[in-house]
């Protein structure tokens, strides 16, 4: 290698990095918001025959975590909120300074007739009220509602980015494993009893 051609490549690789350390990136947001559903319906006459859910506003039940820390207590994000559970569907939840989250699929977890666990996955989009240089972030939503005679609570924790759906076993998985927990205890309680389990 010559000396110019060494000196036109230390060149070129100093312009690459400058200009990668100029440039402003946009960065995900991290960290998580609880929520709460107020004057829930539902179209059924319970949780588990219902296939539309509305909560008229949508509020933070509590401070914001991470980069959600600016939004405070019972800020709204607006109303009616509609969980469809046939189209598997969740309208849009927005604050004009804090932003919106806007979901892309809805997985019931658990339905029953008092119990609903609903797993959103969508973009939240930064507002202004956040800190600047935020991008929209894939997030999850876990939506909560449980129900004693009419009346339906909802509780909802905003993630991001995606937190996981937590994996529920098979019953099928549960009981093998507990026949197996059983067959081990009943296999050395007998050997202990035979005298040949002394160890």
């Amino acid at each position: 290698m010559t000396h110019r051609s060494f000196v036109a490549t230390l060149a070129m690789a100093v312009a690459a990095i400058l200009s990668q350390a100029t440039s402003v990136q946009a960065g995900g947001i991290i960290g998580s918001l609880p929520l709460a559903a107020f004057t829930v319906t539902e179209d059924g006459t319970n949780l588990g025959n219902s296939t539309t859910i509305t909560a008229s506003s949508v509020a933070t039940s509590g401070p914001g975590a991470g980069d959600y820390s600016p939004i405070g207590a019972l800020t709204s994000f607006g109303g009616p909120i509609v969980l469809d559970l046939k189209n598997l569907t969740l309208s849009t939840m927005s604050n004009a300074t804090y932003g919106s989250f806007t979901a892309s699929s809805v997985t019931i977890v658990s339905q029953s007739a008092s119990f609903l666990d609903v797993y959103v996955v969508g973009t939240y989009t930064p507002g202004s009220g956040l800190a600047a240089g935020l991008s929209p972030t894939p997030s999850s939503l876990n939506i909560v509602f449980t129900q004693a005679g009419a009346s339906i609570s909802g509780a909802l924790t905003m993630s991001s980015p995606v937190l996981a759906i937590a994996a529920v076993p098979e019953p099928s998985s549960v009981i093998m494993g507990l026949a197996s927990i059983l067959g081990f205890g009943l296999f050395f309680g007998l050997r202990r009893r035979s005298g040949r389990g002394s160890v």
